[in-house]
């Protein structure tokens, strides 16, 4: 990468840094008091509800997870599960339906 390059990556970030500042200050305006609905405890149930709440509503992912996060407690669980177990305990969820 030459001198010119480097410069013009360099002059980029530095716009889409202040266009994300900027955003940021839209979205602080709009929304000054942001919540979450789905109940998680960490970063791994939170993502679990997250694809979970892409097929369902918020509160029908609450009482899912509900026993869900007790039977699976880490992402290790999870993977060590049988897909057509969770496939049979989520079907209310519509994740795995075709």
């Amino acid at each position: 990468m030459n001198k010119k390059s480097k410069q013009i990556n360099v002059n980029n970030l530095d716009i889409k840094k202040r266009r994300l500042k900027s955003i940021l200050k839209i979205f602080q305006r709009e929304y000054p008091d942001p919540k979450c609905h789905l109940n998680y405890n960490n970063p791994y149930q939170l993502l679990i509800g997250c694809i979970l709440s892409a097929q369902c509503t918020d509160k029908r992912v609450n009482e899912i997870t509900k026993e869900l996060f007790i039977k699976y407690q880490s992402p290790r669980d999870f993977a060590n599960a049988k897909q057509n177990t969770l496939e049979k305990r989520h079907t209310l969820c519509r994740l795995f339906q075709k």
